[in-house]
């Protein structure tokens, strides 16, 4: 049976029960309407096309929806089961809505109920969320030259004037509060370390972890903590106890997020430097402050209370360093309806949380805090030398985002880049610099018409107004962007993106942050600065706070023979002749690859196919939009996230905290984490 003639059986399996005014409903009427509903669902898994087959599914829940959505949860559960599918993720993708687990089943109805399965909206969704839908969907075009001004032909960045200050960026925190010493690391879940965190297989006879090194001091394990800013060494944590493969050490293990002490560790080192050198005269933050957790863990009040945590943290820190961030943390995990959808009133609750959070730390005034507390997609500030920061809510463009497969030809539902537009009009003629900050780039996890219209917009403003895009992500790395997609020339780059470094060394990285280096007129980047803590040096130092290094400034590791002139600062042209040289240069794959991983033992030497590896680093670095990198890699893999990188290889010298007999199935495993059979796979991930 072809999938086209799915829908309307259902229809008339639905319209029979309810039009026959002799039927009297009962509870044996939904058994009979649930029954059917599943009959045709199930007929869709011998279809051929698997995208054609999907949007029949969604046809078959809109239908549902409109009529009886109080059945759809538990209809979809059970067809997402008998697939053969998880069942906790069908558990978390399709029931209700829960303060007590982060479950999308409420916002799933609400998509179908104003979704056009048959159209775009569908195309869509089954190419990110369908297993074995790989028909991608062709990006419209889409005009707005209406919304400004034809772009003057002198449009240059003004001229630096020499005299700088400088300015903080954190990037992803992921604070996890409930990280728990000794407890699981190499987990089934999303994210270890917590107490609920534990391995579905058993450790084999005889297994041994080593969890010490004579030579340079005892295994971490203890319950340490911070009180009132000073370190406080905690009591030793009995690991044998533990029924762990890897027990979790004091401040943070790779694959988990970060640990309380790790966040006070991280901001005790930059006070340190501002008090003593740096004199930050402000703050960026441009990563979510709540961790990767599986959604069955993630509760409302957990939510709301991690972002608290993370901010007064912060505060406590910094003291009176004004800190803008770019909230981008939503419950449930990801989603977010614009304010014309009719179950936004149900969602004001977390703006006005956030906003009553800034008015409670005085970072921002009440303008800001009304347009976080009303706009809801971004705020606009202005420092006090001038500079305009403008923060978005990367939701508004994330595949994540259920609400984004709704009307998707409609460019600007959530109004973010009339906003933008707007913002960066009044900065043009005011001659003023901006700087865009946002929780993740436009080409990962985006939607495509989304990243496309924030390009042309960025086109449009550079080099003259934007002076900077910086962006928070699990990989530290870069982007550039030219006025055309034909032409990849020094002169052809109007700006570039920045990721920052996260705290939380979750996949694998070693904890960073970074400082820029601003000119105080034009308020360029004349310097990047990272720090980085070798994570794995604090497993065995019997329970001392790790150690903080200088990692690098982007002038000495990118530019060592000092090709770029040192009067100037780090334009485009900068960013485009480092991404020009990974064609040219293996060493310098080798050297971002450091860079991204911050020189963690994930970090590979060198790295096989390492011609296909250093284009697709390339392809990364010229790509702002889904459709340049899906191009410039010649791919059509839906899930964004999986970017090119060295595959995890045995170390030479293991450390001493991974098991070396296990460590190839660990990362197997690892990768593992959330796959899924044939169907619609809403996964547990970042």
């Amino acid at each position: 049976m072809k999938p086209v003639f799915l829908l309307p059986l259902l229809f008339s399996t639905v319209k029979g029960i309810y039009d026959n005014h002799e039927t009297v409903v009962t509870p044996l009427d939904d058994t009979e309407l649930i029954r059917r509903t599943l009959e045709q669902l199930q007929l869709t898994r011998n279809a051929a096309d698997a995208c054609s087959a999907c949007k029949s599914r969604l046809s078959i829940g809109k239908v549902l929806s409109s009529t009886r959505p109080d059945i759809v949860p538990y209809v979809f559960k059970r067809w997402c089961t008998e697939a053969m599918n998880d069942a906790g993720q069908c558990e978390m993708n399709f029931s209700p809505f829960s303060p007590d687990k982060s479950s999308l089943g409420s916002d799933f109805i609400l998509m179908l109920q104003s979704m056009s399965p048959e159209g775009l909206d569908g195309d869509y969704f089954c190419y990110y969320y369908e297993s074995k839908c790989f028909q991608r969907p062709q990006t419209p075009e889409i005009n707005l030259d209406t919304m400004w001004p034809p772009k003057p032909k002198s449009y240059s960045a003004p001229v630096q004037r020499g005299e700088s200050f400088n300015v903080l960026h954190l990037g992803n925190i992921n604070l996890q509060p409930d990280y728990a010493v000794a407890s699981e690391a190499n987990c089934s879940q999303s994210t270890c370390c917590s107490p609920f965190s534990s391995n579905l297989n058993n450790a084999p006879k005889g297994y041994s972890m080593h969890v010490s090194d004579t030579k340079t001091g005892t295994a971490s394990f203890f319950n340490s903590s911070y009180s009132r800013g000073k370190f406080e060494k905690g009591n030793y944590v009995d690991i044998f106890n533990k029924d762990a493969w890897c027990p979790a050490h004091g401040f943070g293990t790779y694959m988990c997020d970060s640990p309380p002490v790790l966040l006070n560790s991280t901001l005790r080192n930059i006070r340190n430097f501002h008090e003593n050198s740096l004199d930050f005269e402000f703050a960026i933050v441009t990563g979510s402050a709540v961790d990767h957790r599986d959604r069955q863990f993630l509760t409302k009040n957990g939510h709301i209370s991690t972002q608290d945590l993370a901010y007064r943290a912060i505060q406590f820190h910094l003291h009176s360093i004004p800190v803008f961030p770019s909230f981008g943390d939503t419950y449930p995990k990801h989603q977010f309806a614009p304010k014309s959808h009719i179950s936004f009133s149900g969602q004001q609750w977390q703006f006005d949380f956030q906003a009553d959070l800034m008015t409670r730390l005085a970072w921002i005034d009440s303008n800001e805090v009304s347009q976080i507390r009303y706009n809801h997609f971004g705020y606009a500030v202005v420092t006090n030398r001038g500079l305009k920061v403008i923060s978005l809510n990367s939701k508004v463009w994330s595949t994540k985002n259920l609400y984004n497969f709704i009307s998707t030809q409609s460019p600007d539902r959530f109004g973010v880049w009339r906003f933008l537009v707007e913002e960066l009009l009044d900065s043009e003629q005011n001659n003023q610099r901006v700087w865009i900050i946002g929780e993740h780039p436009p080409s990962v996890n985006s939607m495509p018409i989304a990243s496309q219209v924030f390009l042309t917009i960025v086109r449009r403003f550079s080099p003259k107004v934007i002076a900077a895009i910086l962006f928070g992500h699990e990989d530290e790395f870069l982007q550039v962007i030219y006025d055309t997609d034909c032409k990849e020339t020094s002169d052809a780059a109007v700006a570039f993106a920045l990721m920052a470094p996260p705290i939380s060394p979750f996949q694998g990285s070693n904890p960073g942050w970074r400082y820029y280096s601003v000119d105080e007129d034009t308020f360029d980047i004349v310097n990047s600065f990272t720090f980085y803590t070798p994570l794995n040096d604090s497993y065995v130092n019997s329970g001392a706070e790790p150690v903080w290094r200088f990692g690098y400034s982007a002038r000495e590791l990118l530019d060592p023979c000092e090709h770029w002139p040192t009067e100037q600062p780090l334009r485009p042209g900068f960013w485009h002749t480092v991404s020009m040289s990974l064609h040219n240069d293996s060493s310098i794959a080798s050297t971002l690859e450091g860079v991204r991983r911050r020189w963690s033992p994930y970090t590979q030497d060198s790295c096989p196919e390492v011609d296909e590896y250093r284009d697709n680093l390339h392809c990364l670095t010229t790509s702002f939009t889904v459709d340049q990198k899906h191009d410039c890699m010649g791919s059509d893999e839906q899930n964004d996230f999986f970017e090119p990188q060295c595959p995890a290889e045995i170390p030479r010298k293991l450390p001493p905290y991974l098991p070396s007999q296990y460590y190839e199935e660990y990362v197997e495993s690892s990768k593992a984490r959330g796959s899924t059979k044939h169907g619609m796979k809403f996964v547990d991930s970042v």
